[in-house]
């Protein structure tokens, strides 16, 4: 039980230290590296990522994010972006499973539609806080 109590105090410690860093990146500005360095954290932390896996996976994770901004940016109708964004997610899909137990890719997703509503939440406050 002690144990138990220790463990959820260190999740609990982590998770506010990654809401401060988060806070703190976004009252510097939009700067997609203050972004991408609170992204990093909370994945690291929601997906239990070792030194090893976190190595291996950040450098892919980012390529596929470079590369589906660069399909948003190439001007092709929003169709043809889906299904070529489609067939990106499903190539690194493959890649990341070759990297992380299918456990974690899988709360990967889960992990990336929580940051994304994080990050709207964050910017909905701020734009309510700038009109009172």
């Amino acid at each position: 039980m002690k144990y138990l109590k220790k463990m959820l105090s260190g999740y609990f410690m982590a998770f506010i230290l990654y809401l401060f860093a988060f806070q703190t990146a976004w009252a510097q500005g939009d700067s997609k590296d203050q972004v991408n360095s609170v992204k990093v954290g909370y994945f690291t932390q929601e997906l239990g990522l070792n030194t090893q896996e976190a190595e291996k996976f950040w450098p892919v994770y980012f390529e596929y994010q470079d590369k589906k901004a660069a399909l948003r940016r190439s001007g092709s109708g929003p169709i043809e972006i889906q299904e070529q964004e489609l067939k990106l997610s499903k190539e690194y899909d493959q890649m990341f499973r070759t990297i992380l137990p299918s456990a974690k890719v899988d709360k990967l997703y889960e992990a990336e539609k929580a940051f994304r509503q994080k990050l709207i939440d964050e910017v909905k406050d701020r734009k309510s806080q700038g009109r009172d």
